[in-house]
């Protein structure tokens, strides 16, 4: 083959490489970009979801716009699982289709934070933990109610309360009950081995769910930090002799409503 053939040859193939690349670049990369006039950039994969219900969800967010192009990138890019990957996920605006499978088949989970505070009740602190997590509040109260669980983790229906130290906790949305539970007793843990709290619990000749107990009742007694020390001695006193504490918040607590 004469050498003008096989140049004319080369620049026609270098001509088709330039158009495919083009093309490719132009389907996956500067095409199907989430859009930057969303509401809302963050989603929500629950658990246990199929690929067609994680597409409907990107869709339905105005997030994935070519839900046909998504299927076919995330078969090459083995994004496609049963179940997906769930948890919360924040995406950027811009975010051609490869960059949003990337992320999601990472798992880079966008995280929440927990709010607790002055919860009376352990069935209040389910409801105020599945304002924050995926699974609800029954679900969360039903774990909270068994008694197995309980005695496995140290604790009474009537001293659980005193695990749940007041703070923000951060924590990834599809995080489960069980999981839950497990970091809020590292966090009671590592609460009461700072500061010698326990040391100074056991020299009150009291135990952390004790002190817990004390402590609530004088919260609710007065708002003023000043007073809370003299109000605390006072029921430690009666609690050395043995005699009632007289303390009206107990009645709050007594009641359930």
């Amino acid at each position: 083959m004469k050498r003008g053939n096989l140049k004319r040859i080369a620049v026609l193939l270098l001509v088709v490489f330039t158009i495919l690349a083009w093309w490719t670049y132009h389907k996956y990369v500067t095409t199907a970009r989430i859009p930057d006039d969303l509401k809302e950039y963050t989603i929500q994969i629950p658990t246990g979801s199929s690929f067609q219900e994680v597409s409907a969800l990107l869709a339905d967010k105005g997030i994935l716009k070519e839900p046909e192009l998504f299927e076919e990138l995330a078969e090459r890019m083995n994004y496609i699982k049963s179940p997906m990957r769930s948890g919360q996920y924040e995406v950027k605006p811009g975010w051609n289709t490869v960059q949003l499978i990337r992320h999601l088949r990472a798992g880079k989970q966008h995280p929440v934070k927990v709010v607790l505070t002055s919860q009376r009740m352990t069935e209040n602190v389910a409801a105020k933990v599945s304002r924050f997590i995926e699974a609800d509040s029954l679900e969360i109260w039903q774990l909270f109610q068994n008694k197995d669980y309980l005695q496995q983790i140290g604790y009474t229906e009537e001293t659980l309360m005193s695990l749940f130290i007041p703070n923000t906790y951060e924590v990834f949305w599809n995080t489960s009950p069980k999981s839950f539970m497990d970091r809020m007793i590292k966090e009671h843990e590592r609460f009461w081995k700072q500061k010698s709290r326990l040391t100074k619990a056991k020299a009150l000749d009291l135990e952390p769910w004790e002190v817990y107990t004390l402590a609530s009742i004088v919260e609710k007694e007065t708002l003023k930090d000043k007073e809370k020390p003299k109000m605390a001695g006072v029921y430690l006193n009666r609690l050395d002799q043995d005699i009632l504490l007289q303390a009206d918040p107990t009645s709050v607590f007594a009641r359930r409503s």
